[in-house]
């Protein structure tokens, strides 16, 4: 069965594994600079890494071309942006890990992931498991 809107629907099937495994696992509010930005990808939160579960976005290591670069820095200024205008985020800490080990997580500002705002955006695209996003 082909899904009409494939993107949609890996956004709301994230948002629904973000909901169940935040009902499972740590949930709490925190301060801003609590939370320091690794990269786009990439939290640091009480001394321990975390991936952001429900979203790619680009690296600068590696990257195959300038705007892949540019792109990775905008996407990185944005979460740290998003943290930091709010007066408390929501941090989620998922089951799983990633690729390099980390814990999985998933952070809310507003009421809203953070991962959704940032596809939206055009800043990354919605997890996909196994394949890498071409962004250059």
């Amino acid at each position: 069965m082909k899904l009409r809107y494939p993107i949609l629907s890996a956004i709301v099937f994230g948002a629904v594994v973000v909901l169940v495994a935040g009902m499972l696992a740590y949930a709490g509010q925190t301060k801003p600079g609590r939370i320091h930005v690794v990269d786009a990808n990439t939290i640091e939160f009480e001394k321990q890494l975390y991936r952001f579960a429900n979203h790619t976005s680009p690296d600068k290591n590696g990257a195959g071309c300038a705007f892949q670069i540019a792109l990775a820095e905008r996407a990185a200024n944005r979460v740290e942006e998003l943290i930091e205008q709010t007066s408390a985020s929501d941090f989620v800490k998922l089951d799983g890990r990633d690729t390099y080990g980390n814990d999985m997580a998933a952070v809310y500002v507003r009421g809203q992931d953070i991962s959704t705002i940032l596809i939206k955006e055009g800043l990354a695209q919605p997890t996909t498991r196994g394949r890498l996003a071409n962004w250059c």
